[in-house]
């Protein structure tokens, strides 16, 4: 197999990543050794940047990954967003009247000035308030409350 024509991209989570979502010390060895030898690796997750560099610290990616289910190409090495697939407005309301209409509530992000701002209306679902815990005890993500 002819590694520099071959990419290969893992998910992260119950994929790469061990029971404690980690990468363990052997992972991160083998895939910096294979990326050092020309394989073309990258990763493609629905985390963030934040929860996904911390994971993905020890690894020598040289190509960008895939975040938030493709709504972010991010460039580890060099820390910015390459691409930004972001909804058009009219499908952010129609997404929002819909839940509303179903009584969900769920986040919100928002990237500005190159920072991800992630907000939410209400906590009340303990499996919400548990994804916050974790994220900011692990992750040291911020979270806003907005009114809607």
């Amino acid at each position: 197999m002819d590694k520099s024509k071959t990419l290969c991209i893992s998910d992260l989570d119950g994929t790469l990543l061990n029971k404690s979502a980690e990468l363990s010390g052997y992972t991160i060895k083998t895939l910096n050794a294979m990326i050092m030898g020309g394989l073309n690796f990258s990763v493609a997750t629905a985390r963030t940047f934040v929860s996904a560099s911390k994971i993905l610290s020890g690894l020598n990616l040289q190509i960008p990954v895939i975040l938030m289910n493709g709504v972010l190409i991010y460039d580890m090495e060099r820390r910015y967003c390459a691409q930004i697939n972001a909804l058009a407005p009219e499908c952010v309301t129609e997404i929002i009247k819909t839940l509303r209409q179903f009584e969900i509530t769920g986040f919100m992000y928002e990237l500005k000035d190159g920072e991800l701002m992630t907000y939410h209306e209400s906590l009340k679902q303990k499996p919400l308030r548990d994804f916050v815990e974790e994220r900011i005890a692990r992750y040291y993500k911020t979270f806003r409350h907005a009114d809607t």
